[in-house]
């Protein structure tokens, strides 16, 4: 089963924490929210439903085990990829913006990139210009290569690299492609940007839904009365079988029907085979 194993390796997970380090969201405590909320929920559930605390722990570590294994490297990863997905984009409009002054050549397009962008990709843009300063033929297309390939799955952007590239080899910028490519890179810009919207409304819902379960699962033994809720069901062989089916059932289907959507997005996340540093 996928969240038997972690997707993403240890050093993966803190090349994406310190990629943009200096951001507030990045660096904010958000990407412990969902983890956090998964293991309080397991131990709540686990609880109230077996009236156990020995139960809440052992649901609580399988939450914890669960944030471990799957929560915890999603999160990361969609903070750095919603990052990385900004910073392009931010950069891209601004290097567009910076060709309507003919006084600036492809080299001087590439530092008004680097200027508006922070972290891992104004690093990249960085040795890409550092290349282009050597004037050899060879190294400035693996640079540019090189760059294409990280954010191959960004078509727009890489596209607009692939223009850039063209007009340091020809000292002419093609006003028409470039007008074009920033425009459709705008447009799926803002349908990833609704999508995303869309995605955090999910979870906020998914979060409300869990509460009222648990209400409902305090109510039903309030109804029964403390004792008998004990007597008759959470303390009993049959009570406890349920329990755990339902417990179970309710984390693969958090899983399967959730979870595994939410960050299956490639705006929101990119998957571990394709995070190249």
């Amino acid at each position: 089963m996928a969240f038997l194993r972690r997707e993403y390796k240890t050093t993966d997970l803190q090349a994406m924490s310190q990629a943009y380090r200096g951001n507030a969201e990045l660096s904010s405590s958000g990407k412990y929210y969902t983890p956090l909320v998964c293991i309080v929920s397991s131990i709540a559930f686990g609880y109230y439903l077996y009236t156990s605390i020995i139960w809440g722990i052992i649901w609580g570590l399988v939450g914890l085990w669960y944030s471990y294994l799957v929560l915890y490297p999603q999160e990361v990863s969609s903070f750095y990829y919603r990052k990385g997905n900004s910073q392009r984009w931010n950069a891209v409009n601004n290097m567009y913006t910076s060709l309507s002054n003919v006084n600036n050549d492809a080299e001087d397009v590439i530092q008004v990139g680097i200027d508006s962008s922070e972290g891992e990709f104004q690093q990249d843009l960085q040795r890409l210009l550092a290349a282009l300063s050597l004037r050899k033929p060879d190294k400035v297309n693996n640079a540019f290569k090189q760059i294409e390939d990280k954010y191959d799955e960004d078509i727009q952007f890489k596209q607009f690299m692939e223009q850039i590239n063209i007009y340091f080899d020809m000292g002419v910028p093609d006003m028409k492609s470039f007008k074009r490519l920033n425009k459709n890179y705008n447009i799926v810009y803002e349908i990833q940007k609704k999508g995303r919207s869309s995605k955090n409304l999910q979870k906020v819902q998914f979060g409300f839904a869990l509460i009222v379960v648990f209400v409902a699962v305090i109510g039903i033994s309030k109804a029964m009365g403390g004792s008998n809720w004990v007597d008759t069901y959470s303390h009993v062989t049959s009570g406890i079988v349920t329990n755990s089916i339902a417990m179970t059932i309710a984390f693969l289907a958090a899983h399967h029907i959730f979870f595994k959507r939410y960050y299956k997005d490639s705006a929101n996340v990119t998957n571990s085979r394709s995070f190249k540093k």
